[in-house]
């Protein structure tokens, strides 16, 4: 009886066990009953097959398909357009959990005031985790609103964003924007440089907001801004007029449920990373170019080359030279 028992108890243990396993992995492995593509009321049904293509759909009845209206842009972001103007679409995939998001633009010629990194610090912002987001357009738009087809993606399979979050991630995708737009003809600024400065401050918030328990002041964000500003090399760049939007932003982003977000946090961390490493990767092409540049200057090769184009000029001069004396004669 005893050993029945006890068999019985090992049995239910092992049970126990096995049903532990078995729904952690359904967690962190749960996805979407299929992936989403949200595409705007401004096209025709040529032009949704056709951006569906651009998106890297080869087949419309894997997806889940939703238009995406002027409605659904003033729900999600307050900004207002008639249904002619929605252009941008995404299609939308659920990762593993702990898989971090990424945005990819499909098409970078017609996307042309948003960055990839831009959407992705933003859709961070939002709630939107562990996702692979394709963003696309047939026409050239600025891909302000294409955020809000991914808000609609997720809320269509159960997952409600907090509205106080995508707000502020709003106001963080055209506050940074604006900065981008203004800088992005100086050859000392990035966009990688600009979010690591985002990213960075949005750690520091938080970080500060564990330890303390309370929200930074507004001294305390100016200083972490400057900071962040001067580690990735923009303090002679970012405007006095730039650091104060960005304060204003923050301080909204603090006062959202965002700073209190363990998931924003730990997607923050693992995109945050590869962000660095990834600008890091360039600071180091470009020095090896400027290298490259300086070899080739002080190389005897480029010496005979400009020694040759001395010699041609001069012999052009040479000769004008002795045509104006011909007519002078």
């Amino acid at each position: 009886m005893k050993k029945g028992l006890r068999i019985g108890a090992l049995i239910l243990a092992l049970l126990m066990v096995l049903g532990f396993f078995v729904t952690s992995f359904a967690s962190a492995t749960e996805q979407w009953d299929k992936d989403v593509y949200a595409y705007g009321a401004g096209l025709d049904e040529q032009e949704i097959e056709q951006t569906a293509k651009l998106l890297g759909i080869t087949n419309m009845d894997s997806v889940n398909k939703v238009i995406v209206n002027s409605q659904d842009l003033f729900k999600y972001v307050k900004e207002e357009s008639s249904d002619s103007g929605m252009i941008s679409s995404i299609f939308a995939k659920k990762t593993s959990e702990g898989s971090g998001t990424e945005v990819i633009i499909t098409t970078p010629k017609n996307i042309t005031h948003v960055s990839e990194l831009e959407y992705t610090n933003a859709a961070l912002t939002a709630g939107v985790s562990d996702a692979k987001i394709y963003v696309g357009a047939i026409r050239p738009v600025t891909g302000t609103s294409a955020l809000t087809g991914v808000y609609k993606a997720f809320e269509l399979n159960g997952e409600t964003l907090d509205e106080q979050r995508v707000e502020v991630a709003n106001e963080e995708l055209e506050t940074v924007n604006a900065i981008v737009q203004e800088h992005k003809d100086d050859e000392n600024f990035t966009v990688e440089q600009i979010n690591n400065v985002v990213v960075y401050v949005k750690e520091a918030l938080i970080t500060n907001k564990e330890k303390t328990d309370e929200k930074a002041t507004e001294g305390t964000i100016r200083n972490i801004i400057n900071e962040g500003i001067q580690k990735y090399e923009l303090n002679n760049i970012i405007t006095q007029v730039n650091i104060d939007k960005l304060v204003v932003y923050f301080q909204n982003f603090q006062n959202s449920s965002a700073i209190d977000s363990e998931e924003l946090k730990d997607q923050l961390s693992k995109w945050g990373n590869t962000l660095r490493e990834k600008a890091g990767e360039l600071t180091e092409k470009a020095k090896d170019l400027a290298n490259d540049a300086k070899d080739y200057v002080n190389s005897e090769e480029a010496q005979g080359l400009f020694s040759r184009i001395l010699q041609f000029l001069g012999d052009i001069f040479t000769r004008i030279g002795d045509f104006f004396k011909g007519l002078v004669k």
